[in-house]
């Protein structure tokens, strides 16, 4: 089977700091995968190279067999890849479905920015198929500025979807939400992950090890572990390294 992503050597300098240090990873694909570490492992840079926004410094990426490494990030998105920020970005001005009708009309090459074409049947049926798997149809018409943090979270998710991607990178979607809503938004997760190829990064532990198959774990820009939730709970290095976590020791 081939892997759905593989890193190879993948290491990224700047001067003389090592935020990522010959990382090998293989993951393979429908398991939903989290990568943790403590903070400054390097886990966003990890991101950041395998979507192209930053270059390695060396080091291999494969996607799906097919080599992504030093590509743009629009031909990596192209291929299948989609992302959300740690930082939520969203246009705050526009409704909920235009920031999803934008993501799916530009995937498509149909955008125009003054004429919406919202005759185009195939658009709009992106758009619905995305509110309604992301529980956002209610709130459609909402300005995305005047949501909820966990539903600025789910638009992300929904506009990242809307560009059709067969693997999605989602970095810290619950940080900074409510009890309520973090159940929520793992239950959307959980739900999505049984159709699309899924990695996490996430600080929540409890999230972590209610959501995953497998677990990555990084620090100070190397994998230390890797394996299932349970595998790493009892993992001694990941113990010390998180020196007796208070929150990880009780996932």
């Amino acid at each position: 089977m081939t892997a759905l992503m593989e890193l190879t050597g993948v290491s990224k300098h700047f001067g003389g700091l090592r935020a990522l240090d010959g990382v090998d990873i293989s993951l393979e694909p429908d398991r939903l995968h989290a990568i943790i570490g403590p903070n400054g492992a390097g886990k966003t840079t990890l991101f950041n190279v395998i979507t192209g926004t930053l270059p390695p410094t060396s080091g291999k990426i494969l996607f799906r067999g097919t080599d992504i490494t030093n590509k743009s990030p629009h031909r990596i998105s192209h291929l299948g890849l989609a992302r959300t920020l740690q930082i939520k970005s969203v246009f705050d001005a526009l409704t909920v479905e235009d920031n999803i009708w934008i993501a799916a009309a530009t995937r498509r090459g149909v955008f125009r920015p003054l004429t919406w074409a919202r005759d185009d049947q195939k658009t709009a049926g992106k758009v619905e198929a995305v509110l309604e798997e992301t529980g956002l149809s209610a709130i459609r018409g909402e300005t995305a500025g005047d949501l909820s943090y966990g539903d600025v979270a789910l638009l992300e998710i929904g506009i990242a979807l809307a560009t059709e991607p067969s693997l999605l990178l989602l970095d810290e979607p619950i940080c900074g939400m409510g009890p309520a809503e973090t159940q929520s938004t793992i239950a959307r997760i959980r739900a999505l992950s049984k159709r699309i190829d899924i990695i996490i990064i996430e600080h929540d532990m409890p999230a972590v090890f209610d959501l995953a198959d497998e677990i990555t774990v990084m620090v100070q820009g190397q994998v230390i572990a890797k394996g299932a939730p349970d595998e790493i709970a009892n993992d001694k290095a990941v113990q010390e390294a998180y020196l007796g976590n208070e929150e990880f020791t009780d996932a």
